[in-house]
């Protein structure tokens, strides 16, 4: 369970150091969390992270933190999911570097693209 959730954090840190990166947040936030230490791990991104990691773990019981853990994973697969087709329906005109195979007339139920 450690692992995971280290391994979590390191991507969630990463997510937050790449955003800031970009100038997605405002300006004070952006060079609070690009930065990163001398073994290129987004040191802030992580430090919040497991304070917040740590508040959560302190206050809930195991069981609702996995509970929470599920949710928030769904809700983000279904977010993306989301937004990909309102990109795909608003932008219909745009470049697909994918096509997904279809095989035959119900190609969403077919367990194999043919």
């Amino acid at each position: 369970m450690f692992d995971t959730s280290l391994s979590g954090n390191l991507a969630y840190a990463r997510i937050y150091l790449d955003t800031a990166r970009q100038g997605n947040w405002p300006g004070a936030i952006n060079r609070f969390f690009a930065s990163m230490n001398h073994h290129n791990v987004p040191k802030r991104g992580f430090v919040f992270l497991g304070i917040g990691n740590a508040i959560l773990c302190y206050f809930t019981s195991l069981n609702n933190l996995v509970t929470f853990t599920g949710v928030i994973i769904v809700v983000i697969c279904l977010l993306i999911a989301t937004s990909a087709l309102i990109h795909r329906y608003k932008n219909q005109s745009a470049a697909r570097p994918f096509r997904m195979p279809i095989s035959g007339r119900f190609h969403l139920l077919s367990p194999s693209p043919v």
